[in-house]
């Protein structure tokens, strides 16, 4: 039935993905779930906002560098696709950089951050923290240089 239907799949998928979110408010043990059910329903701001839980958890827990690389070069595609996604721009590139430098390589990790704080200066953020989510005191902390800050928020 699933194969017939294939025209409602991205329906299903996002039904699917809707009620875990509903069922389970602390998602990050289903990011790589959650993500795959919104990549099939279409949907890239969603599935960038989990791959981006996901790739921290392997870069944090030293679980899977090089499939992270690959996952934040599709997010930056998708990226693309996504409106406002300044921010999420900015995490990308940082963890690829971290990535990067886990696998020691030093230049790819320095054109990563570079873009990273590039992105991060038209947006005025001065001090980025980028929690995992799931380690409450472990975070990535980035520092640029001091710029007027907008009022507008951010997040």
């Amino acid at each position: 039935m699933y194969k017939r239907q294939a025209h409602e799949r991205p329906r299903l998928h996002a039904q699917v993905a809707q009620a875990l979110e509903a069922v389970y408010p602390q998602q990050n043990q289903l990011a790589e779930t959650l993500m795959e059910h919104w990549r099939v329903a279409e949907n890239p701001a969603r599935e960038l906002h989990y791959m981006l839980m996901l790739v921290a958890r392997w870069i944090d827990y030293g679980l899977n560098y090089r499939g992270a690389c690959e996952l934040l070069e599709h997010g930056l595609q998708l990226a693309g696709f996504v409106q406002e996604a300044d921010w999420q721009r900015v995490q990308l590139y940082t963890w690829l950089g971290k990535a990067h430098e886990w696998l020691s390589d030093f230049p790819a990790a320095d054109i990563a951050y570079e873009h990273s704080r590039v992105l991060a200066k038209p947006v005025s953020y001065t001090h980025l923290e980028l929690s995992t989510g799931h380690v409450p005191s472990q975070s990535l902390s980035l520092r640029f240089e001091e710029r007027p800050m907008n009022t507008d928020p951010i997040f």
